[in-house]
């Protein structure tokens, strides 16, 4: 387990379309899909 990667071998899909499509930081990309309930990593604390 370690910390959200920018590469799109580890990120959901629909956060690599937000990337592109928004021109989304990775921060900001997975922040948007902890919000959606996509990934729960960090999103418990």
């Amino acid at each position: 387990m370690g910390t959200i990667d920018a590469s799109e071998n580890t990120l959901p899909v629909a956060v690599v379309n937000l990337r592109q499509r928004f021109g989304l930081s990775a921060e900001v990309a997975s922040l948007v899909a902890q919000l959606a309930g996509i990934g729960p990593r960090e999103a418990r604390r």
